[in-house]
């Protein structure tokens, strides 16, 4: 029935924008014009400089016609922001779905190639989803030294082991000389 409240269960529409191209001044205003342009809500964005390049992925909700129109208008959205754009349909997800196991995952230490595969691959094998990873180099006070540190949120899955996955992360980030946490969120 028209004007009645969505369903919890129902998912809501959605739709992943990803842009990408070189850093200036008011590049997030222009893709937040375009996008309200027709009638699309911001419900979850990652945004981030990487080297010279600015790159953004949001998660737009909104009624099935407005993400129609902002998905045909994406050639427009390159010309106004100068980025380089592609958009995906997805369902929005709950705001409470994967609460109950959350947890925050840190680790750091003297940035070298592979820490990333070998922390993810524990992770992959023991059926753990990664919310969200975000890892930078950073020069280490008084030294100088070039430090990795990688943050993520993580779910587990319900029939995992807390204690099994902290040995194994242990062990993964030990051969990789880190220090680590595995904190609930």
């Amino acid at each position: 029935m028209a004007g009645e409240r969505q369903n919890e269960t129902d998912p809501r529409h959605g739709l992943v924008l990803t842009a990408i191209g070189a850093d200036r001044p008011g590049l997030v205003k222009g893709l937040v014009e375009q996008i309200r342009k027709y009638g699309g809500n911001l419900e979850d964005t990652r945004m981030s400089k990487l080297g010279g390049e600015f790159a953004a992925l949001l998660l737009i909700t909104g009624e099935a016609s407005a993400l129609s129109q902002i998905r045909s208008h994406l050639s427009e959205m390159e010309t106004t922001t100068g980025l380089t754009c592609s958009a995906r349909p997805t369902t929005a997800a709950s705001s409470h779905s994967g609460v109950q196991n959350s947890h925050r995952f840190t680790a750091s230490g003297i940035d070298r190639p592979g820490i990333v595969d070998s922390v993810t691959q524990v992770l992959a094998e023991r059926g753990v989803n990664l919310i969200s990873l975000e890892s930078h180099v950073d020069n280490a006070p008084h030294t100088g030294t070039s430090m990795f540190i990688l943050e993520a949120e993580v779910t587990l899955p319900d029939n995992i082991s807390i204690d099994d996955l902290e040995t194994e992360l242990l062990e993964a980030c030990e051969r990789e000389e880190l220090e680590f946490s595995l904190l609930r969120a």
